[in-house]
């Protein structure tokens, strides 16, 4: 410890003062806590993956730090061994079984505990932001979009989350169909702000009854051209129409926009609104 000025071993949760907190005139976002509850604790009892960080000083002999066990100070961030405490106590409230809370008890006293070398609580401050930063960090570089995956793999993810019949041959080719259209729309519209826009405000207005409930009208626009400002006349154009009631949301199919319409040609409503933004 001396030397390394750090030292990880196995240890109680409770070692540490679980009320004590680095800033503690800054509240605990409740809504973070559920988020953790649900990620890490929703399935059941199992090992705490992350460390609990705590400080102590150059003082502090192994006979000392026997005493000190329940009032370590904690430099981690508090959510984590926060969340799992109102978790269990939660479990204990629903009527969790003896064998369930054995379970968590066991959690509890086997947490990855670090402790570091802290001599100042100026030292312990900005050493919790550091950590905190790290988890910020790790948690955005970590996180999976679906712009990183295949169609392939979405569609196999499709495939493993919403098929229960195993001899439906046709699941795979029709999850690939509907995640290759998703991913189309999502990547030429939908992730761009100003067309998303568009596409909420008139989700917002009309909600069921918006032509945008059908993916095939979102297809059929990215499909006609891949320019976004091409996308975005397109898309005002068809919420001029409606607030002014020129047209209403059934005059919107995927058939109407892009062409074959009966007795009117091959041309579709697309074509014309093309037409006029190149006027």
């Amino acid at each position: 410890m001396k030397s390394a000025k750090t030292y990880v071993s196995q240890g109680n949760l409770f070692w540490m003062n679980v009320r004590q907190l680095c800033s503690p005139t800054v509240p605990i976002n409740t809504a973070s806590l559920k988020k953790i509850q649900k990620a890490f604790f929703e399935k059941g009892p199992e090992k705490l993956t992350l460390e609990i960080v705590v400080g102590v000083t150059s003082m502090v002999t192994s006979e000392r730090f026997e005493s000190m066990k329940g009032a370590l100070q904690r430099i981690s961030p508090e959510e984590i061994d926060h969340a799992l405490i109102m978790h269990v106590a939660k479990r204990i409230e629903e009527g969790a079984s003896q064998e369930e809370l054995l379970a968590w008890r066991t959690v509890f006293l086997s947490v990855s505990l670090r402790c570091e070398m802290i001599e100042t609580k100026e030292d312990a401050f900005f050493r919790s932001l550091t950590y905190r930063q790290r988890y910020m960090s790790t948690y955005e570089s970590a996180e999976t979009h679906t712009a990183q995956l295949s169609r392939s793999d979405l569609a196999d993810l499709w495939v493993r989350k919403s098929c229960d019949l195993a001899d439906d041959e046709d699941c795979p080719k029709t999850a690939f169909e509907v995640v290759d259209s998703a991913m189309k729309v999502f990547e030429r519209i939908l992730s761009v702000d100003k067309l998303f826009d568009v596409v909420f405000r008139l989700e917002q207005k009309y909600g069921k009854q918006s032509c945008f409930q059908h993916m095939a009208v979102l297809e059929g626009i990215c499909i006609k051209t891949k320019k976004r400002d091409e996308l975005l006349w397109i898309l005002e154009s068809m919420e001029d129409l409606l607030i002014r009631g020129e047209s209403n949301n059934k005059c919107f199919s995927s058939r109407t926009l892009k062409g074959g319409r009966t007795g009117g040609g091959t041309r579709g409503l697309l074509d014309e609104f093309l037409a006029k933004e190149h006027f």
